[in-house]
């Protein structure tokens, strides 16, 4: 998760901060996760999770198209990888929007 924390927004480390609101944070994990260059089963497994927090419906509506391509680009490099089993790969993919392979 180091790697991620280095690559988020400054507003996004300071949960104090006015400018904190949970799509720029989803947005952040989202583009950081993508930047980090680590395998893309973590990355996947941590998208994955997030899809499943409070309000992300929400939350995914006003991300905008470098978020979604962010999530394409995890998701669909996932595919096969350890940390997440097809079927949450494919729940994920749903929740995401996006289409695998």
């Amino acid at each position: 998760m180091d790697q991620v924390w280095g690559h988020m927004p400054f507003w996004t480390r300071n949960p104090h901060s006015s400018f904190f609101n949970t799509e720029e944070l989803l947005s952040a994990v989202l583009l950081a996760s993508h930047a980090a260059g680590e395998p893309a089963g973590v990355a996947a497994a941590r998208i994955a999770h997030l899809g499943g927090c409070k309000r992300f419906d929400m939350a995914w509506m006003f991300v905008g198209k470098a978020e979604k391509a962010a999530a394409q680009a995890i998701l669909g490099a996932a595919e096969g990888c350890a940390e997440l089993s097809a079927a949450e790969l494919e729940e994920a993919a749903k929740r995401y929007g996006v289409a695998l392979a």
